[in-house]
C-alpha cells in the first residue's frame, strides 16, 4: 500500500488514480473502493483529520510513524483496528468518537 523507508524514516504518499478499481482517496487517507477498510494516512500537516462514516476497518500500519500532531476523529462504524496501526505515533489527540470506538472494538475482542 505505500513505501516506508527504514532508513530515513519517511513514509511516501499514495494518491490512487481515479480510475483505480479498488482504492480511492477522500481527504488524507486512501480506502477500499466501497470505503469500508482504511488503508493509509497521507500525512501532510493536518492538525484535525477524520475518518469517513462508515469506514470499518482501520488497517494494519495505517498511521504508522506519523510525525505530527493531530486530532483523530474515529467514527462509530468502526469494528476492528489493525496491529500496529498507530506504531510510532509521536503524538495523537484522542476526540470525539475515538473512546466509542476503542470501546467497542475491544468489546467484540473480550466480550466478558
Amino acid at each position: 500500500m505505500y513505501c516506508y523507508n527504514r532508513y530515513t524514516h519517511e513514509n511516501k504518499y499514495i494518491y490512487p488514480s481515479e480510475d483505480n478499481a479498488f482504492l480511492k482517496s477522500e481527504g488524507d487517507f486512501v480506502y477500499s473502493k466501497d470505503g469500508i477498510i482504511m488503508y493509509y494516512y497521507n500525512e501532510n500537516g493536518n492538525d484535525i483529520t477524520e475518518i469517513a462514516d462508515g469506514t470499518r476497518i482501520i488497517s494494519s500500519n495505517a498511521f504508522e510513524n506519523a510525525t505530527t500532531s493531530f486530532r483523530l476523529t474515529i467514527p462509530e462504524t468502526v469494528d476492528s483496528i489493525g496491529d500496529r496501526a498507530f506504531a510510532g505515533v509521536e503524538t495523537l489527540l484522542v476526540c470525539n468518537y475515538f473512546i466509542g470506538a476503542i470501546s467497542h472494538v475491544l468489546q467484540k475482542i473480550h466480550p466478558d
